[in-house]
């Protein structure tokens, strides 16, 4: 309630002092009879009455102008001082009231002036500060115009140009100051100056903006350049169109990155497709590119893998968590090149051996792998066959003796690191050079092979045998004492007993050390079988250990 009377009388206050003044005024001092007027050709009364319009009409001019109030508030005491005065007029000069009188219009002009002062100081103070504010502000556009590496500029209604930024005078070969009042066909071939007037008439028509358009012009070097052009309207302060705004972008090295860039990619695909060998493009996990030889490897159509996940189409679970891990430090740049293989499936579930060679790449602004991919079945299978006749015996199928040198070294050191015991078996084949006198060496061959199966049948996947010399063998048993060794022997012995000896004549004679005896442990178990031979051969002799 007290704030709606408070904006009541801040809004009507001026005029009800209008309103009751006179009523208060003529009741105080009395009025005049018409024939108490003083007539004169410019009375008084006029005179006053000249004064107080005029200051009323100024106090609703800045009233409406709004400007400061302290002089609103001035003009409106010294228009109660005209009135008060043009009231003087019209009352009796009862002296007893004089002196009030005249010290109330005094009062009230005198403030009032003050008021109209004070408030002309704080005008010219904003003023001031509005002048600077502007000078900042046109400073502030003008820096940024001639900062932005961008073509800035504005036109009016006949396309002329009336501001333009250092950029865009640059590139036209002169200065802004010389671009003003000029238009396009001052700085571009007819056709492509003809072509920007179409466009900035059309905005200037529609009202509609041209965005991103691009095109190409001749610039001041006399090159080609490609332009990313925007124009919008611009408006004033009452809405009409009064001209356009234009900003351009030289997007020439892009647009010859983009060239360049398709041309690779061309490149890339004939390369790809008529490539013998699988290439693929993998990101975020899922194959974005496959070329047709490896759609074939795995069986399916192109468009069959492109968007699947790469871990569960292809690749079979056992080897999932390897082949991601590879991944994700090619990914995380921990690795920029990898090359491994892995078990892989194909459409038909079929599992074969891939290898692949991949390396990281940022493809669409985001990190991808991109790599080669081969079947390799064969290949492992021909490797292996190799690794077999570098490490195997070509005749009895058991390992040589140039891996029996690097596997013993190995079983020894486990030994010196961890105690883990191992046994040998030295074997020498009784009446080997008999057979071979009596039968001929291709019935030699043959026990030697018969030999070599035996000696298969007997072993645990942990135990390896090979053959060191002609008619010369060592068994490795790990993880196996002597005592248990002596078993194994014996079966041994028996089985080429049983087999051999009722046709052949044929039996083994069988040295048994373990590690504990030493490093020399096979010299001392090729020791143990001289001395079972000595012994009468047919027989396993086994060493002492020295603790």
């Amino acid at each position: 309630m007290r704030n709606a009377i408070g904006v009541f009388f801040k809004k009507t206050g001026f005029y009800l002092v209008f309103l009751i003044l006179p009523v208060v005024w003529f009741l105080i001092f009395g009025l005049k009879t018409p024939t108490q007027w003083e007539i004169s050709p410019i009375s008084t009364i006029s005179i006053r009455g000249v004064y107080f319009c005029t200051c009323l009409v100024v106090y609703f001019i800045i009233k409406k102008l709004k400007k400061v109030k302290y002089i609103k508030i001035g003009i409106e005491l010294l228009t109660i001082s005209l009135f008060i005065n043009l009231l003087d007029g019209f009352i009796l000069n009862k002296s007893n009231f004089l002196m009030s009188r005249y010290l109330a219009k005094d009062i009230l002009t005198g403030i009032g002036f003050l008021f109209i002062i004070m408030g002309s100081y704080i005008l010219a103070r904003q003023e001031r500060n509005i002048e600077t504010d502007l000078q900042i502000e046109r400073n502030l556009f003008k820096t940024l115009m001639d900062s932005i590496p961008d073509y800035i500029y504005f036109k009016d209604r006949e396309n002329k140009f009336v501001r333009v930024n250092k950029a865009r005078a640059k590139a036209s070969g002169t200065t802004p100051e010389k671009m003003i009042g000029k238009t396009d066909f001052d700085f571009f071939p007819e056709k492509e100056a003809k072509q920007a007037f179409d466009d900035d008439t059309r905005v200037l028509k529609t009202g509609k903006p041209l965005i991103n358009k691009i095109e190409e012009l001749t610039l001041y070097d006399g090159k080609k350049h490609w332009i990313s052009a925007t124009k919008v309207p611009w408006y004033n302060d009452k809405g009409e169109i009064i001209g356009t705004m234009g900003i351009s972008r030289d997007i020439t090295s892009h647009i010859e990155v983009q060239r360049k860039l398709q041309e690779s990619e061309e490149k890339f695909r004939i390369l790809a497709e008529s490539s013998p060998i699988g290439i693929y493009l993998i990101q975020d996990g899922v194959i974005k590119y496959v070329n047709p030889k490896a759609s074939e490897m795995f069986g399916y159509k192109i468009d069959e893998l492109i968007g699947k996940d790469v871990l569960e189409t292809v690749i079979h679970p056992d080897d999932r968590d390897m082949v991601r891990e590879n991944i994700r430090k090619r990914i995380n740049g921990e690795i920029n090149f990898v090359n491994y293989s892995f078990r892989a499936v194909k459409k038909t579930g079929e599992v074969f051996d891939a290898e692949v060679f991949g390396s990281r790449i940022i493809y669409r602004d985001r990190p991808a792998i991109i790599g080669m991919i081969m079947d390799v079945t064969e290949r492992k299978k021909m490797e292996e066959k190799l690794r077999d006749l570098t490490i195997k015996d070509y005749l009895t199928g058991l390992f040589n003796y140039r891996y029996f040198n690097e596997r013993i070294k190995e079983q020894i050191n486990l030994f010196k690191r961890y105690r883990e015991v191992f046994s040998l078996l030295y074997i020498d084949i009784d009446g080997f050079k008999n057979c071979n006198d009596t039968y001929g060496h291709q019935k030699g061959d043959e026990i030697l092979q018969s030999i070599g199966k035996i000696f298969r049948d007997n072993l645990r996947d942990t135990d390896s045998a090979y053959r060191i010399g002609g008619e010369e063998f060592v068994i490795i048993l790990a993880h196996t004492s002597k005592e248990q060794a002596r078993k194994v022997a014996e079966r041994i012995r028996e089985q080429v007993h049983q087999k051999l000896y009722p046709f052949y004549k044929i039996t083994v004679s069988i040295g048994v050390a373990d590690s504990k005896i030493g490093e020399e442990v096979v010299k001392i178990a090729d020791e143990a079988m001289y001395e079972a031979k000595r012994k009468g051969k047919n027989r396993v002799y086994v060493v002492n250990s020295k603790n």
